[in-house]
C-alpha cells in the first residue's frame, strides 16, 4: 500500500474492531453522528482484510483484547489488538491507531510501540465520554501520541524512560528541537507532527489545504535546527530526532494542543 492514500480531507475513514457488538454500535453511531465514514470488524484476521484494501482507514479503533478470528469463543490472553495495530502501522505507518481497554496494564503493549518510535497513537480507557474518543481520533490524525491521564498518573515516569532511552549523541540534539518548538507557527508545528507520524509531502499538503508542503517542510527544518544535522552529525536522521522530540513533546505537554 501506499505509505500515504491521496483523499478529501473531510472524509476521514475509521475502523472500529471490538467483538463486542454492543460496543461496536455504540461507536459506530458516535463516529458516524461526527460525519466519519465507518466501517467494523470483530476479530483480527477480519479487521486485518479491511485494513489492508486500497481504501485503507485513516484511523483504526481497536479493543486491543479482541479474537484472532471469527467465531473463536475463546482465545489466549494475548493482545491481538497490538498485533492488529503493528501490523497495520508496518504496512502505512501514517495510520492513526486508537487503543481501547478496559485495563491499565495493557499500557505495556502500546508502550513498546511507541518506544520503538511509532507516532499516532491513542490509549483510552473504555467508559469515556463520546467526545474523548473524538478528540483521540483527531490526535492521532495529527500524528500525536496520547495516553489517558489516569493511566499516566500510575506511571509517572515515563517522559523519563523517553529521555534515557536516548543515545548520548542524539539528546543534545532532541533538546535543542524541544527548545525551538515554540519558534514554529501552528501549521508549521502541525507538520512537524504530521512528518514525525510517517506522513509524507503530499498528504501532508491535503491535511493543510496547500498546494504543496515542501516549502514549509523546509521552514520546519531549518527553524528546528536540523538542517545543521548533515555537516555536524551526518550519523543522525533527521526524521529520528525529529520523531523522538515530538515524542517527548506529546508527553511534556499531555498533546493537549
Amino acid at each position: 500500500m501506499d505509505s500515504e492514500t491521496a483523499h478529501d480531507v473531510g472524509t476521514v475513514r475509521i475502523l472500529i474492531v471490538d467483538d463486542d457488538v454492543f460496543m461496536r454500535d455504540g461507536l459506530r453511531m458516535n463516529l458516524t453522528g461526527k460525519g466519519f465514514e465507518v466501517q467494523e470488524a470483530g476479530d483480527e484476521a477480519s479487521a486485518w482484510t479491511l485494513a489492508s484494501r486500497e481504501l485503507a482507514p485513516d484511523v483504526a479503533v481497536i479493543d486491543i483484547s479482541i479474537p484472532p478470528e471469527a467465531n473463536v469463543s475463546k482465545w489466549s490472553a494475548n493482545n491481538h489488538g497490538i498485533r492488529l495495530a503493528q501490523k497495520i502501522k508496518a504496512a502505512r505507518p501514517a495510520t492513526g491507531v486508537v487503543f481501547l481497554s478496559a485495563y491499565e496494564y495493557h499500557l505495556d503493549g502500546v508502550w513498546d510501540m511507541i518506544r520503538a518510535g511509532q507516532r499516532g497513537l491513542a490509549y483510552k480507557l473504555k467508559g469515556r465520554r463520546s467526545s474523548a474518543l473524538i478528540d483521540a481520533v483527531r490526535k492521532v490524525l495529527e500524528g500525536k501520541v496520547e495516553i489517558d491521564p489516569e493511566v499516566r498518573a500510575k506511571r509517572p515516569a515515563l517522559t523519563d524512560e523517553l529521555y534515557r532511552l536516548l543515545d548520548s549523541d542524539e539528546r543534545p540534539w532532541v533538546e535543542r528541537v524541544l527548545s525551538r518548538f515554540p519558534s514554529l507557527t501552528p501549521q508549521e508545528l502541525r507538520t512537524a507532527n504530521l512528518l514525525a507520524a510517517s506522513h509524507n509531502t503530499q498528504g501532508i499538503a491535503a491535511k493543510l489545504r496547500v498546494q504543496r508542503a515542501d516549502s514549509l517542510i523546509g521552514r520546519v527544518y531549518a527553524k528546528l535546527g536540523l538542517n545543521e544535522l548533515s555537516t555536524a552529525a551526518p550519523h543522525l536522521r533527521q526524521s529520528t530526532i525529529l520523531v523522538k522530540a515530538c515524542m517527548i513533546r506529546d508527553f511534556e505537554t499531555g498533546s493537549t494542543e
